[in-house]
Formats: C-alpha cells, structure tokens, sequence
C-alpha cells in the first residue's frame, strides 16, 4: 500500500481556511423540514446504530452492556446479547461500537463490537492508583454469529484483545471498508487534562517492532487501525518508522465517527479541546497532528501544554483556561511539521487567540458555550433522495443538540462549508443511521449529560433520554429567513455576556456538619471514581454536570444535606452503590467542602440533619 506525502505547497494552502469561519453562534439552519418520530426510549446509553438488510436497526448499549435488534416501524425491541463479560466502570466506557459483515443476510451473518473488559493480569502503566478501577481496564474486538431461528448472538470469537483502554476518550467505532478490512479508533484516553493531567499522551508515540511482536498495544492510543477481520495485520499496511502494524493513521484525540464514502474515501469526525473539532480524510500513514497542532497550524486559540511534563505535575490543579508557569509549551507554528502531515479537511470551529472562554452565558460550565460542538459520530449521505444533499457528510454532535450537514466536492477531498443545522434540540445525539430510502435520520440519544439549551445557557435532562429517534424528511421550509435562522448570539467571544451572580438566600436551619477528615478521604475517592465525568475540580468535565460552583449553588443551596448524599449514592450512573455509604459520604463531604462550607466536629452521614450552606463560595 502507498500512502500520499503531503509537500510544503500543501502544507501552506491547508495551513488555514480561505473563507469566513463559522462559530456555532452562526450556523444557518437548515431549511429542509423533517417529522420527528421516537422509535424506543429508556435504552442505557445507545451508542451505534447499524442498518441491517432487513430493515431492523442493531443498537448497542455502552452502559446497558446489550445489543438489540430493533424494527423501526413499530418498535418491537430484541435483546440479542448481554455482555457479560464487559467492564463499564466509567462515562466512557462498556460496550461502543458495532459493524455487520459486508455479506450479512447473504450466508456471512456475523457481528463485529467493541467492548472493555476488565484483565487481572494487566496493569495499566500510566494508572497510578491501586484501587482505580481503570488499572486493569483493557478493550476487545470480538466477533458473534447471528442465530435468526433462536433470535440470539452466538459463539463470541475474539478477534483482538487487549487494546488500550481509559477513563476517557476511549473512541471506538468500527467500520468495515470496501476492502473488507475491520477499521477501528482508540482515543488518546483523555491524558494530559481533568483527572488525567499527569499522564503523557501518546498519539506520537509509534509501536515498536518488538512491542507489535508481543501483542503489546500501548502505543494503539490516538490512533486509527485497519486489521483483517480475524485481527490480523495486513500486509498492505502502511509501514511508519520502519515498523508494520496495526497502525492505520495516528496523531488523533478522540476520533468517535469514521464513515466511506463511495469511492472508499474515509472520512472521520474528531473531538478538539476547546476549539477545532476536526472532519479529516484519513490516508494510510498519515499524521493528523495532535497533541501539537489542532484544527490548522494557525497559533489560533491553542497551545501545546503538556502538563504531564511539569516537575510539580501532582501538585498543580489541572485549568483549561490557565496554564500553570511550570508546564512546557509550544506554539502549533513551532513544530517541526512531517512531511506526511494532513490539515483537517474542516473545522468546528475555529477562532481568534483573544476569545474568552470564560465569560458566557453558560457561566460555571463554560466548557458547553465553548465553540466546539463535540462530534460523536459522521455519517456520508450518498443518496438523492432529499434535494440538494447527494455527496454530505452528517455529523452528529453532543452539545449542540444538532446534526450537522456540509456538502463534499466532487472529487471527496475537501468538505466545502458552510455547514447547516439540523434537528435542533435537547439530545446529546450520539450516532446517526441513513434509511435505505434515504429519506429517514435515524438517531440515537445520550441518557444523560449535559447540553446546551435550546435558549442558552446549560441542560442536563435529555428530551428523548435514551432514545432512537427517526427523522423523516417531508419538503422544505420556504419561511427559513435568508440568514438561515442563526441564533443573535455573537459570533465574537469577546462580546459574550456571562451569566447572572446567583443570588444565596438565608437557610431554613443549621447547617450541616462535615469533618474535615471525611473531606480529605472524600478527595481520594473522588479522584478516582468520579473526575473522569466531573473533572478533577469537579466544574470543567464535558460529560457530567458539574457541582463546584454556581451550578452547586443554583442546584443545591438550601437543600437538606441528606438529599445530596442521596443523589452521590446513585452514581456512578452505570454502577450505582459501587462505593460503600461511607465512601459516598466522604464524597458527598469533599463537594461541601470545594463549595466553601467549613468542616464541624459530627461526621456526615444519613442521619445527619442540617441544610447545605453555599454562600461562603461566592
């Protein structure tokens, strides 16, 4: 296999975007109208969709640990599999995606997924807590025969194991390409930021021969892979730094969507850190940049800082907004740019160095107002079915509540902005799934999380929790105004205005005790259990809602003590009452404590009478 080298000319034309970048404040909408129907709800965070011959989709549940059949016609809902063998201690973990064979229903009817799983045998490196429940945590790649006259998945097959695994940005979407070879995303485990922020990332780092010789797949994290559908590495893969592997591209974060186009172009969709989720072209070999470059090589709104390298890397308090002065930096304009280097082939978004990412309207969970979208999947339209749109990709985000819609050019190299809005809402829409008609979105929503809402500022209830949901295409709206309907919201960070001071009443009753050895404990739970969904300060995480902070305050002032430790016992969601009631109350009393309540000499516990007293945060 060859792989295109990407020259200097190259380099200077992709180094930017020749046109008026868009900020998600300017989107249009898009003017074609669509019926929503719910198909089910109440699933455990479904996760992929895939289309079946048959019509029926299969979903899995990346927490529920199952894969369904589902008719979208009437809903009739069939459990096929329970993966009893999956781990899914976290926000991003257990069971994700999901590929059919290319000749299911025609005498191969096999099922490929991915899941994580927990190996006694295995410590993680780059784990430092014994008791974290991510030190044994590895992923798989299995295969399953599909039994039609008993309605079940039998005879699991591994096809790879033991393929690094994290607490966060763990990717993993399957594809089959037109090859027939299995492509498959691993995150960069969300290293070097929130509860991970002394933990160096990898997605650089090539395997070795002798690590690829002893099955060791460390080195697998921010990558994409291509493998023969028994695992195996083709001999047409690309070969990098003088070693063949799995190893497809690499330089990524967290790459959640691949798709082919038809003409077996592979796009992908990939999460940015504050700015520059990224639509690229994957091509064997290639490096797509991170951790030194995201979205352009452009010095706009990004530095390199690599917190893991600090000598006080344990002591310092991980800040999206602030970089600590011990923390190595470098400009994206500073590295040494290789010569197989690919730009993205669009951003969302990207902006000016002087944005404020701190004063908006989603004031205590800035990072939903962030010009990002947080791309979960991408999906190319090929039909002709709904006007206009033959040759697009759909992207599906979680914080807009939207897909996204941009037409690709006529050779599929470039993805030509601008984009268009769609299905705007309450979801944290996770995948989409094309009708065989072409003219049905079907979507799957988050159970929980956090969004933005459809009139500003912050969401954490989904519409459709749990939801297939599909959107049938019915004409267009001639009523869309010229702008396209964009929210007034400014496209200039600067202008934000950040939300208003809550305002703390007097409490009802005394305030509730706390010791402050209780808190200190807490911490240690916390760090472990709960930062990879709250983050490490328990305010700045994109997938649990925050409480440190005007959230806490707005949330939990003046409530009873006791209804917060109840709340604690209930996560985490996919494994509630893992901690012991002890455990929960050293959690539960490290939250007061970041909150500015003052330790007493009575332990909390649910006996405990007294109201929670934020005031001394403000």
């Amino acid at each position: 296999m060859t792989f295109r080298l990407m020259t200097t000319a190259a380099l200077v034309c992709a180094a930017g975007p020749a046109f008026a970048q868009q900020t998600p404040a300017n989107v249009q909408t898009a003017p074609e109208i669509f019926e929503m129907r719910e198909i089910v709800s109440g699933l455990d965070n479904p996760w992929e969709i895939a289309l079946a011959p048959d019509g029926w989709l299969w979903v899995t549940e990346r927490s529920g640990l199952k894969i369904n059949r589902i008719n979208p016609e009437d809903g009739t809902l069939e459990t096929v599999a329970e993966l009893t063998n999956a781990a899914v201690p976290g926000g991003q973990d257990g069971l994700m995606g999901l590929a059919l064979h290319p000749d299911f229903g025609n005498g191969t009817d096999q099922i490929f997924t991915a899941y994580t799983y927990d190996d006694p045998d295995y410590s993680n490196p780059l784990v430092t807590d014994p008791e974290s429940p991510y030190l044994h945590l590895r992923t798989k790649i299995v295969r399953f025969d599909w039994n039609a006259e008993s309605g079940q998945l039998e005879n699991e097959t591994d096809v790879i194991t033991g393929l690094p695994a994290s607490n966060d940005h763990n990717s993993g979407r399957i594809k089959i390409g037109p090859d027939g070879m299995l492509y498959y995303t691993i995150g960069d485990g969300g290293n070097n930021q929130l509860a991970n922020w002394c933990r160096p990332i990898l997605a650089q780092r090539l395997p070795t021969a002798d690590e690829v010789g002893a099955e060791d797949w460390i080195a697998y994290q921010g990558k994409s892979l291509r493998m023969a559908l028994d695992g195996t590495i083709p001999e047409d893969n690309p070969e990098i730094d003088g070693v063949r592997s799995h190893v497809y591209t690499y330089g990524h974060r967290n790459m959640q969507g691949i798709d082919f186009g038809p003409d077996g172009t592979l796009y992908a969709s990939e999460h940015g850190p504050k700015t520059d989720d990224e639509v690229n072209i994957l091509e064997a070999g290639g490096n797509y940049g991170w951790p030194n470059i995201a979205g352009y090589i452009d010095d706009k709104a990004y530095v390199e800082a690599r917190w893991s390298e600090a000598p006080d890397c344990a002591d310092l308090t991980f800040s999206d907004l602030e970089i600590a002065p011990s923390v190595p930096t470098t400009p994206e304009s500073e590295w040494p740019v290789p010569e197989n280097y690919h730009a993205p082939a669009a951003t969302m978004f990207t902006v000016p160095s002087d944005w404020n990412f701190a004063e908006t309207e989603c004031a205590g969970i800035d990072y939903v107002c962030w010009p990002t979208v947080a791309p979960s999947n991408i999906e190319y339209y090929a039909s002709d079915a709904i006007p206009g749109w033959q040759d697009s990709v759909l992207i599906a985000t979680l914080k807009r509540g939207s897909v996204y819609r941009a037409a690709v050019s006529k050779d599929g190299r470039m993805v030509q902005q601008p984009f268009e809005r769609l299905f705007d809402g309450e979801n944290r829409i996770r995948d989409t799934e094309v009708s065989d008609d072409g003219l049905t979105i079907y979507v799957a929503v988050d159970s929980g999380g956090v969004i933005e809402g459809n009139e500003g500022g912050v969401v954490t209830e989904m519409t459709n929790p749990g939801a297939i949901l599909a959107y049938t295409y019915t004409g267009e709206n001639a009523d869309v105004p010229a702008d396209g309907g964009a929210s007034d919201g400014a496209a200039d960070g600067s202008d934000q205005a950040a939300a208003a001071p809550v305002e703390l009443g007097e409490l009802e009753g005394p305030a509730v005790s706390y010791t402050a050895e209780q808190a200190e404990a807490g911490k240690q739970v916390a760090m472990t259990y709960c930062a990879a969904c709250h983050g490490a300060d328990f305010a700045s995480a994109n997938y649990g809602p925050p409480v440190n902070g005007q959230v806490f305050q707005r949330n939990w002032h003046n409530k009873e003590a006791v209804e917060l430790l109840t709340k604690s016992m209930t996560m985490p969601p996919s494994q509630a009452g893992t901690l012991s009631p002890e455990q929960y109350a050293d959690v539960t009393a490290y939250i007061l404590s970041m909150n500015g309540m003052q330790p007493g000499d009575e332990p909390l516990t649910m006996d405990s009478a007294g109201y929670v007293d934020a005031r001394a945060s403000e």
